[in-house]
């Protein structure tokens, strides 16, 4: 994988797939990934970055991995719907980015507490270090003489 990958590309592809997985036919399920001051609407996911890593691998490549919680709420926390979203989002083990690569999920396991379906799942990737490349002068013109000796 030469092209960069950035985070937002895999919360749109986690988007995309559970769009994919849970409103083929109507929009049932809302998907969000920043908290909304009005609340959410019922039933839906939210996509929550819990952390990510990123360590040198070789050269300018680097291991990145990145944990989500994508918690799942249904319309009157309804534990048997919360397992049926669970089964659903194992389908997140491959995501197609916008660009086409495929992303493998390293990990995935899942926890209802409260009510809310807590959907964890681990991927990992090399992403490329790209530098910025820094603005040429156009022109650099260096007029000079040498110094006679003038002790004589």
């Amino acid at each position: 994988m030469d092209n960069i990958i950035k985070m937002n590309d895999i919360v749109d592809a986690i988007s995309i797939k559970i769009n994919d997985i849970f409103n083929p036919v109507k929009q049932e399920y809302h998907i969000y990934d920043t908290k909304s001051k009005q609340g959410f609407e019922y039933p839906c996911f939210f996509i929550k970055l819990l952390n990510g890593s990123i360590s040198q691998f070789i050269g300018n490549r680097y291991d990145n991995k990145l944990y989500f919680d994508i918690q799942g709420f249904a319309i009157d926390e309804n534990d048997r719907e919360l397992r049926n979203m669970a089964d659903s989002l194992q389908n997140l083990e491959y995501i197609k980015l916008l660009n086409n690569d495929l992303l493998n999920a390293r990990k995935m396991r899942y926890e209802i507490k409260d009510g809310v379906l807590h959907f964890f799942v681990d991927y990992s990737f090399i992403g490329k270090k790209v530098e910025i490349p820094v603005d040429a002068m156009e022109k650099l013109s260096i007029n000079g003489e040498v110094k006679s000796d003038e002790k004589e």
